[in-house]
């Protein structure tokens, strides 16, 4: 006799909950599990071991919430939890996203956009333009800047635009040794 699914997603969730407990030892089932609570709908209703049938409409909600019926976290504490885990870490934007012209509420979003060249804005604007490119940065095939470079949606910076940024960032001492390897090369070339 197959068990019930509600309680089967109250194990997922709890599992998770005690894997984020567990700290470093359980960091790294910590993504898995949050792909899998996302993909399932897991975190939206279920019942708990107490038999408590729980129900959450936003999953900032169900993280936030207080322990058994929620994780009492924060999204931003499952972010760093999942950091370099790119499945995980775009499940969560999935999930957290809210749909053009709505707001989580009073106007104000509760999880705010990602934006500029974040790892996390490439693989929103990855999953919604190029699902190609996105799915090869999810399988480590691309990061998500060759992505979005691929994609046409960033600019490969010349060798001469990267040595001019990074040179106005060097310190004055930095600059000087640059400079010295530039002549200790010139003086190797010539006499090669």
């Amino acid at each position: 006799m197959p068990g019930d699914p509600l309680r089967e997603r109250d194990s997922l969730v709890q599992s998770l909950a005690s894997m984020m407990k567990q700290g470093e030892a359980g960091l790294s089932h910590v993504p898995k599990l949050i792909v899998r609570i996302v993909e399932t709908d897991a975190w939206r209703e279920r019942v708990t071991a107490l038999g408590e049938h729980v129900q959450w409409r936003r999953f900032e909600e169900f993280v936030t919430g207080p322990p058994l019926a929620g994780l009492g976290a924060s999204v931003q504490l499952l972010r760093d939890m999942c950091r370099g885990e790119m499945a995980a870490l775009d499940a969560i934007d999935r999930v957290t996203r809210n749909p053009n012209g709505v707001h989580a509420f009073d106007n104000i979003q509760g999880t705010p956009a990602p934006t500029g060249t974040s790892r996390q804005q490439a693989l929103r604007r990855l999953r919604d333009q190029r699902p190609d490119l996105h799915a090869s940065v999810l399988a480590g095939e691309l990061s998500a800047h060759r992505a979005m470079v691929t994609a046409g949606f960033r600019k490969q910076k010349t060798a001469l635009q990267q040595l001019a940024h990074w040179w106005q960032k060097a310190t004055p001492t930095e600059q000087q040794e640059f400079l010295d390897w530039v002549t200790a090369q010139r003086v190797t070339a010539r006499t090669a």
